[in-house]
């Protein structure tokens, strides 16, 4: 999570509604004289000075968040990761001309493309390169629409209807066979370099030269798992508002 800065609030016995961002956040409420009073929907924790406590904030199913009582706290934001994808580290790369290493490099990419391994985790299978961010997804976006196998299946239809023009099926398959080799180690990396940003392999590092911000963003690239987080939203009930208040509060004195 990112701590972003801290806010003072000074409760002088009126009841205030707390400010809340306009995505999911841990909010960090923090004592430091008197005490406070913080309350979501039926729940309600007392601060004294030096306590704190962590509100789970979650848009539309928090409840307003409300601070009482006589003393100052300090309010921080600490992002979610989702909210903090957006904002991951990835350097402007100048553009440049692509070169063999480039075109070797999709060629590689290439052959992972099939429709059984086509999902992030294909990316993660070499954990000593990183993919940065913008790379990894104009391949997703390759992957997800199966670019590369419907240019190969035009192909092979293309192929077929040799058989119309007088072919005989042992030459049309030769034919296949001599084009699926070719699509494999020239058109599959052309289509890649057609449309991956360039220069390729200056979006490639490896992870032993990472710097420390490079890292942080590679660590929470590889840790995302969005089918865990389309199921995690699937099956959320937000019915049991009683169940998700409680969640919400989790001291750390």
């Amino acid at each position: 999570m990112i701590l972003m800065n801290a806010k003072a609030i000074e409760v002088d016995g009126v009841e205030q509604v707390l400010e809340v961002p306009d995505s999911a956040a841990d909010i960090l409420i923090k004592c430091n004289e008197g005490f406070v009073v913080v309350s979501a929907g039926a729940e309600a924790e007392m601060l004294k000075a030096g306590s704190d406590m962590t509100v789970e904030y979650m848009p539309g199913q928090t409840p307003e968040i409300r601070l009482a009582g006589h003393g100052k706290c300090e309010v921080c934001k600490m992002e979610f990761a989702s909210e903090a994808d957006e904002k991951a580290y990835d350097p402007q790369i100048p553009k440049g001309k692509s070169t063999m290493k480039d075109f070797i490099a999709c060629m590689k990419l290439s052959l992972g493309d099939n429709s059984i391994n086509w999902t992030i985790r294909s990316l993660k299978q070499n954990i000593d390169v990183w993919y940065m961010p913008v790379l990894e997804k104009k391949i997703l976006f390759i992957k997800k629409y199966f670019i590369t196998l419907i240019v190969w299946l035009a192909g092979i239809i293309g192929c077929a209807a040799l058989l119309k023009a007088g072919f005989t099926t042992g030459q049309v398959f030769a034919i296949i066979i001599a084009f699926s080799i070719v699509d494999v180690f020239l058109i599959s990396p052309l289509i890649y370099m057609a449309i991956l940003p360039k220069p390729v392999t200056a979006y490639i590092r490896k992870v032993e030269d990472l710097t420390p911000e490079e890292m942080r963003a590679y660590e929470k690239q590889i840790n995302y798992d969005p089918h865990l987080e389309k199921l995690m939203y699937k099956y959320r009930d937000s019915s049991k508002d009683k169940e998700n208040i409680k969640a919400f509060f989790s001291r750390k004195k």
